[in-house]
């Protein structure tokens, strides 16, 4: 395994790793009203730091939820199979670098559907309009996994051979 390959394995897993963390996280996005500090994620909505309940469902929210969990599975899909590839196919062969860098495109595509359904939700909501509202740093961190999945896919496809 080359240099680039070992790259681009590290890369993608931390990429996958950054983008379960951020999704478990109930922290995206915090309102403030005179009276209380609301924390909402993909899964809770948190009232000064109490999470009990399940956030109500909208089903645009539904539909974020769905295309980050498709974003993860892509992406598991494409580094498994870049594991099992880089390890047991002969150097030249095409759907070594191919199915790997695809499934990272995907996964930063779905990133960027679901993530834009869920902002397009959040700014158009009255709750952003009626109190304070602040993105949060797994907010952010959600974003930034949608290009760094589509470098790990460059990087892949990086030994991709031109025939």
């Amino acid at each position: 395994m080359s240099w680039s390959e070992r790259m681009a394995t590290v890369f993608t897993l931390s990429t996958l790793f950054s983008l379960v963390f951020v999704i478990m996280d109930h922290k995206w996005i915090k309102f403030e009203t005179e009276a209380q500090i609301y924390y909402s994620g993909l899964w809770k909505v948190c009232i000064k730091l109490v999470c009990p309940n399940l956030a109500a469902s909208a089903p645009n929210l539904n539909g974020a939820k769905t295309l980050l969990i498709m974003a993860l599975f892509s992406g598991f899909v494409g580094a498994s199979f870049m594991s099992i590839t880089y390890r047991y196919s002969t150097s030249s062969a095409t759907y070594q670098y191919l199915v790997p860098a695809v499934g990272s495109f995907i996964a930063a595509a779905f990133v960027f559907l679901g993530l834009s359904v869920y902002t397009i939700r959040i700014s158009t909501h009255g709750a952003s309009r009626t109190s304070a509202t602040s993105y949060q740093w797994p907010f952010y961190l959600a974003w930034i996994t949608c290009p760094f999945f589509i470098l790990s896919g460059e990087m892949k496809g990086y030994h991709e051979p031109f025939v």
